[in-house]
């Protein structure tokens, strides 16, 4: 599954879209047309903050733990 990032135009100005999922650029741009909006890029690596990849690894530590469920 990809991610598409759109934008569209209302009075002469340009707005960011909905993101679109999907599994290739052809059926992202069906997708766009039925939605009136025009894709911009697909989104290839995410980068987090460094605090943010410290909380991130926090909870994966939590979800590592094993619970009982009685």
């Amino acid at each position: 599954m990809k991610i598409f990032l759109t934008e569209y135009q209302s009075e002469n100005k340009i707005y960011a879209g909905v993101n679109i999922f999907a599994m290739n650029e052809d059926e992202a741009e069906l997708i766009a047309d039925e939605q009136g909006v025009t894709i911009v890029g697909e989104i290839v690596s995410v980068s987090f903050k460094p605090e943010y990849s410290d909380y991130l690894t926090q909870v994966e530590e939590v979800h590592k733990e094993v619970h009982t469920l009685h």
